[in-house]
């Protein structure tokens, strides 16, 4: 419920003001030390007020935990975002702008030939045999 006349807010079956702390819960929330006590065992408030105190116990101890491992994974994404990624972008760049080379393929590469002939090792032809004709693969 919403007072006209102060502007607060409040819950309309114990009349307690409402708040809300992001980790900690609202006033609707069961394990809230905030909540409605209409909300969690209403009959039992001994035990309601040692469960909600447990709860928020237990969230107090882990939130400098979870702080700590946020500030850590934002100085690694600092320095990811600081030293990583512009040596990524300069290799990148230098692949889509550099010294372009020819894309190897086996139908672009060059066939070797079967002999190589060079000044260092002359050919051997014997001269003293005259060159015969081969016969014909089938008679006609």
């Amino acid at each position: 419920m919403h007072c006209t006349r102060c502007k607060t807010d409040f819950c309309y079956r114990c009349g307690d003001r409402l708040r809300k702390l992001r980790f900690f819960g609202d006033h609707y929330s069961k394990l809230s030390i905030f909540g409605c006590k209409y909300r969690y065992k209403s009959d039992k408030p001994l035990q309601r007020k040692l469960i909600r105190g447990a709860v928020f116990g237990g969230k107090l101890m882990v939130a400098p935990i979870l702080g700590t491992l946020g500030a850590c994974a934002g100085a690694i994404a600092l320095g990811f975002g600081i030293f990583i990624l512009p040596v990524y972008g300069g290799v990148r760049l230098y692949q889509k702008f550099g010294i372009k080379h020819p894309p190897f393929h086996p139908r672009f590469a060059m066939p070797q030939p079967m002999f190589q002939f060079s000044n260092e090792m002359p050919v051997m032809v014997n001269t003293n045999r005259p060159l015969q004709p081969r016969p014909p693969l089938w008679a006609a």
